[in-house]
């Protein structure tokens, strides 16, 4: 499961997003940008945690 940090523009709409491994790789990436919890969110392939210093990879609904 995926935690979500959506990317917004100036008018508050979703742009992009990122998605971590945790929650708290979330508030460690995102400090005063971080947006609450977003966790148990399912993500169609597998995809490296966007936290730099992490890197585990988060498991998608579509691989093996």
């Amino acid at each position: 499961m995926a935690h979500i940090h959506f990317i917004e523009d100036n008018h508050g709409d979703a742009i992009d997003l990122k998605v971590y491994c945790s929650d708290l790789c979330n508030i460690l990436d995102n400090r005063d940008s971080y947006q609450g919890w977003n966790g148990c969110q399912e993500i169609s392939s597998s995809q490296y945690c966007c936290l730099n210093s992490c890197q585990n990879i988060i498991e998608g609904l579509n691989d093996d």
